[in-house]
Formats: structure tokens, C-alpha cells, sequence
């Protein structure tokens, strides 16, 4: 497992297209540039990317994190955007990403790991997922709804309000 850096932050985008074909590379940048390693010297943030490479050293699987306070746990680590994408070994990398997930958690104190998973992939395709980090001790912990207060217009750079229904 490493952790995402400048120079690869292109090659992650199409696991990012993968689970969300509407964002664009720009809009990937302003995401996860904030959270890639620092150089030498200066503070590292909250969180990161990890990716995960297969034998030829392409990405084939991301994880973004960032660690938070939570009200009910104190100290969480916070992972979103997971994506192990690998054909013939999509086990091995999702796994060996939830167990570096557990090591951050604990390097940083937290009390709990809170997945989000993608919704833009289709249930059946997801649940492989869950039952694997079902396995490794994960549990439903919450119910999330969401409400979409902006969205892209086709073509657009900017935000609209949806409308009124």
C-alpha cells in the first residue's frame, strides 16, 4: 500500500470515472490534492489516498480517508471512494486496503472506521465488498440520506440550484 502522490494523481482517475463517470479531472484534482503526501517538512494533513498496484505497478484500487471528530466515537477514520478494481484480483487488493485502513485507524488513535461506499455502482457489484469487510469485522452503523442542493449542468464549471419539484 502506498500513499497517493502528485505525479500519479492522472493515473487514479479512471478507478475515480469507474463509480463516478460524471466527475471530471479537474474536479478529481481539486479533491484529492488537498489530502496527497506533503513533502519533507511540512504538516501532513488529516487523511490521504491510498492506492493499491498490481504486479506491473498500475493503480488497480483507492481508498480516500481523512481522520474526524464523531460525536458518539471521538476519533474516526473516515474512508470514501473505495475502489478495488482488478479482474483477477479484486479480493486481495480490497483487503489488503481495509487492513491498511486498520492500521491508520489505529496509528491514529481512532476509535472506529466509518465506510462510505460508492452509490454510483450498482448494488450486485457492490455488495462483493460489503461481505468483505463484513468479514473483517465491519458492521452497518448508520442509515444516510442525501439531498443534492446543487448540481452540474452539462458542460458547466459551476453549480445550479436544482429545481423545485
Amino acid at each position: 500500500m502506498k500513499s497517493l502522490t502528485a505525479d500519479r494523481l492522472d493515473q487514479a482517475f479512471p478507478l475515480i470515472q469507474a463509480i463516478a463517470p460524471s466527475i471530471t479531472l479537474e474536479e478529481w484534482r481539486a479533491f484529492a490534492e488537498p489530502l496527497l503526501e506533503k513533502p519533507s517538512g511540512a504538516p501532513q494533513a488529516q487523511g490521504g489516498v491510498l492506492i493499491a498496484e498490481d504486479e506491473r505497478g498500475y493503480i488497480s484500487g483507492l481508498v480516500a480517508y481523512r481522520v474526524q471528530q464523531d460525536l458518539m466515537h471521538g476519533s474516526v477514520l473516515v474512508a470514501e471512494h473505495f475502489i478495488a478494481f482488478d479482474f483477477f484480483e479484486r479480493d486481495r487488493i480490497a483487503d489488503a486496503l481495509a487492513r491498511a485502513l486498520e492500521g491508520l485507524a489505529a496509528g491514529h488513535r481512532c476509535a472506529a472506521i466509518h465506510t462510505m461506499l460508492p452509490e454510483g455502482v450498482e448494488r450486485a457489484r457492490r455488495q462483493w465488498l460489503v461481505e468483505m469487510l463484513q468479514h473483517r469485522g465491519h458492521a452497518p452503523h448508520c442509515f444516510a440520506l442525501q439531498k443534492p442542493m446543487m448540481r452540474k449542468t452539462a458542460g458547466a464549471k459551476s453549480l445550479s440550484l436544482p429545481q423545485a419539484t
